[in-house]
């Protein structure tokens, strides 16, 4: 987690130190663009049985995405999410950690934020809306005195609004930093349970390579 922190400000700075003196992002003909985001961030998890619990997010994503037109870019690929949380029993807490595996499917949109655009423009404001499938691959349980395991406990689906910055490093790199909000909208049943997440708030850094 520290990790990831230290690799977003080194993306801030880097970023306000080269984004003057760069070549149009748009110019280039390359369609296909890799997209590396981690993230981090919290979620609540709502449950039957049990009350709404918060906790901490550590997740990030692998996409492929193809420009459409100008402004806007399809993007695909699979997610990890690790959402780690803690319940007290009678007095006693026990750690959770649910390990999810998602698919998203991303529209997102590039506008620019200069009204007289400069001739390298190389700073842009970036928004995006998608929806996803996620499936609860593991969950792992520890009481302090015994540990255990459940995998494959489902799938539900869900949708995600994303807000952000772009800035062009060169014709074949950017980097990036936004906010994103995502939320279950079906949930997994599993074992007469019921469980989805709410309010999935995280921090997105972006890496992306045009192939």
């Amino acid at each position: 987690m520290k990790k990831l922190i230290v690799l977003g400000l080194l993306i801030l700075i880097s970023c306000q130190a080269i984004a003057q003196n760069k070549k149009l992002y748009e110019a280039s003909t390359n369609k296909f663009e890799f997209v590396a985001v981690p993230k981090l961030g919290y979620a609540r998890l709502i449950e039957t049985g049990n009350g709404p619990v918060t906790g901490f997010i550590n997740a990030g994503d692998l996409l492929l995405s193809f420009q459409l037109g100008k402004e806007f870019k399809l993007a695909s690929g699979l997610g990890m999410i690790q959402f780690d949380f803690n319940r007290t029993f009678a007095g006693n807490t026990t750690s959770f950690r649910n390990s999810y595996l998602r698919v998203p499917l991303n529209l997102i949109g590039t506008y620019s934020i200069y009204k007289v655009k400069p001739t390298n423009e190389s700073v842009f404001l970036t928004y995006g809306f998608g929806f996803y499938a996620n499936n609860l691959i593991k969950q792992e349980i520890d009481t302090g005195i015994v540990a255990t395991s459940t995998s494959n406990l489902g799938w539900n689906f869900g949708y995600s609004i994303q807000l952000g910055m772009k800035f062009i490093v060169s014709d074949a790199l950017n980097l990036g930093v936004g906010y994103e909000v995502q939320s279950d909208f079906s949930k997994i049943k599993s074992n007469g349970t019921e469980q989805k997440l709410e309010g999935l708030n995280t921090i997105n850094f972006t890496i992306g390579f045009k192939l």
